[in-house]
């Protein structure tokens, strides 16, 4: 990597993380690349109380807040980062109709393409296609291409037919910072350790939310089944509501946690994780269950048994779900232990920070380089 080389990360909300699976991202990844070599410039949204830096990694500032005026936010931060850096890494398509400002300016563009964003069940038939046209200009006018995971990058090749040599695979990580979780943060719940099964997910379709209530409900668990997630105003949230009032107790929707200690308690302590997470690749919140030591009862896709290598538990309706929630509670104590020690040597040995972090620093020099 050529000296004083300097790498903008765009397209977060910022650091230090407060909302998401890309906050995190750009905080974890920013401060392992940032050296003596590698500079390294998080663009954050407009602020109150802005930081100039953080962790070491220098924090520059849009004029506009990302969930008001993305596109704004999008060119702005594309600009200054175009001005003052040798490489943008852009996280999402969002910024597609701007890759000409990098491309003009003779800088090195990288995309993190996320996941299949235009299957989700929440967008209408316009807005699908619009979302189907930033992936293709993110992917075509890109130096490289970032998948989060194998099936992820089958998918760009599959729809976009660019060579194989532009698209890298390189994951989401996680921490395993779980020896100290609180049990006073699950007891503000009133909850016992190992006595609920948890979801954490935006309440959406793709999620199938409502299938794992409804799998919940027709189990034999006497457990208590908490979703953490926000209760926004939408047709799904409502009849997730709904059944859940018709629950007598056993669901428990308690909205959204932005204190990571208190969803490091409330994964640490909990039975056993449901992930119903269908559109992603290697997502986030997956992760973190397995690095809590989680047991994971996933959705039955290819993402998924990608990220757990088919050694968890999987389900494609709500009766496959009850199935397998009567079959877990009754497995011999060393049969959980033994899928727990595999959940966290998952994270350790590859879901981990430092990998992730080496695996960018390799393809940014690759690129520089020549």
């Amino acid at each position: 990597m050529s000296k004083s080389m300097k790498v903008a990360i765009v397209g977060t909300r910022g650091i230090p993380a407060r909302y998401g699976g890309f906050e995190t991202f750009a905080q974890e990844l920013s401060k392992r690349l940032q050296s003596d070599e590698c500079k390294v410039v998080v663009f954050c949204e407009q602020t109150e109380n802005p930081l100039p830096e953080y962790e070491g990694v220098e924090l520059r500032y849009s004029k506009y807040r990302k969930s008001e005026h993305p596109l704004l936010f999008y060119f702005d931060c594309i600009w200054q980062a175009t001005r003052s850096t040798d490489v943008l890494l852009v996280t999402g398509t969002g910024g597609a109709f701007f890759c000409w400002v990098p491309k003009l300016a003779r800088k090195f563009l990288i995309t993190n393409v996320d996941g299949v964003e235009s299957r989700r069940g929440k967008w209408s038939a316009p807005k699908r296609l619009f979302i189907k046209m930033t992936e293709y200009v993110s992917v075509r006018f890109s130096d490289r291409v970032i998948a989060d995971s194998l099936a992820i990058k089958r998918y760009v090749l599959k729809e976009h037919s660019v060579p194989n040599k532009r698209v890298a695979v390189i994951e989401y990580g996680a921490t395993q910072n779980m020896g100290a979780a609180n049990h006073s943060a699950i007891g503000k719940y009133g909850l016992m350790a190992n006595g609920y099964f948890l979801v954490v997910a935006r309440l959406e379709p793709e999620n199938n939310v409502l299938e794992i209530i409804q799998g919940f409900l027709a189990s034999q668990s006497t457990r208590s089944l908490i979703v953490v997630g926000g209760l926004n105003d939408s047709a799904y949230v409502s009849r997730v509501k709904e059944v859940s009032r018709n629950s007598a107790g056993r669901i428990r929707l308690i909205g959204a946690i932005y204190d990571r200690a208190e969803l490091d308690a409330l994964r640490f302590f909990c039975y056993a994780y449901l992930h119903g997470h269908s559109v992603g690749g290697t997502n986030p919140s997956l992760l973190e269950a397995l690095a809590a030591g989680n047991i994971a009862i996933c959705h039955n896709n290819e993402f998924n048994r990608e990220v757990t290598e088919n050694r968890m538990y999987y389900f494609g309706s709500a009766d496959d779900l009850a199935r397998l929630i009567n079959e877990i509670e009754s497995l011999p104590r060393n049969v959980l232990d033994e899928r727990k020690d595999y959940a966290r040597s998952r994270v350790t040995s590859y879901y981990n920070w430092d990998r992730i972090a080496d695996e960018h620093r390799k393809l940014i020099y690759e690129l520089t380089s020549g």
